[in-house]
């Protein structure tokens, strides 16, 4: 019988990230998106998976939680990033991030994890951005 382990998906988006290419150059973005990779694996347990999914797009696996434990560490990675402190061109510019949430379920496969996640980041942006959310209906 297969041991299969809880585990989260989090689907993370750079909020507005055109403006930042569009306003201070594709290098400049280059580096924002680097520094939030930084910045979201130094806030992740051992164990956690975190990696650029596409475009400005991260995805994060947070292995062995689901539910308010889950929710609480996306809402403390978007705290850090929305914290950062950018220098040069962007000194006086804020970068946020929409997270979508979505815990593994054994009876699914992990494209479904994915499609809940992403659910849930399309109604984080929908909700105004910058904030942490699981698709309606569904369990962390």
């Amino acid at each position: 019988m297969e041991d299969r382990r809880q585990f989260t998906v989090a689907l993370v988006d750079v909020d507005h990230f055109k403006r930042v290419n569009d306003t201070w150059s594709h290098q400049t973005g280059d580096a924002v998106l680097q520094r939030i990779a930084h910045t979201m694996r130094a806030g992740l347990r051992t164990g956690d998976l975190a990696a650029r999914y596409g475009g400005e797009e991260f995805a994060l696996v947070l292995d062995g939680l689901a539910g308010p434990k889950a929710m609480e560490i996306c809402e403390r990675l978007r705290a850090r990033v929305e914290a950062l402190v950018w220098d040069g061109p962007m000194s006086d510019s804020r970068v946020t991030v929409s997270i979508g949430v979505s815990a593994w379920r054994p009876d699914e496969t992990v494209d479904l994890t994915l499609a809940r996640a992403d659910a849930g980041l399309y109604e984080a942006k929908a909700g105004g951005r910058n904030q942490v959310r699981q698709s309606a209906g569904t369990a962390a």
